[in-house]
């Protein structure tokens, strides 16, 4: 008997949850539930370049290599 009064209330519990968080489907009344909104991504970071292939940090290589004028 328990077994069964159990069964039922979790039928229960998993079809009001069901019903809160699952698909949106309009409500009588024709009231929408709100819909939510999907956060926007952040921008992307410019890819960084290693020193080796960085041309602004090899120019200022060879600029100090070589002795000033």
């Amino acid at each position: 008997m328990f077994f069964l009064v159990a069964l039922i209330v979790t039928v229960i519990l998993l079809v009001v949850l069901w019903r809160s968080i699952g698909p949106d489907q309009p409500r009588p009344g024709g009231i929408a539930p709100p819909r939510l909104q999907r956060l926007p991504r952040p921008p992307r970071r410019q890819q960084q370049l290693p020193p080796d292939d960085n041309p602004d940090f090899l120019r200022d290589l060879d600029r100090r290599a070589r002795p000033e004028e």
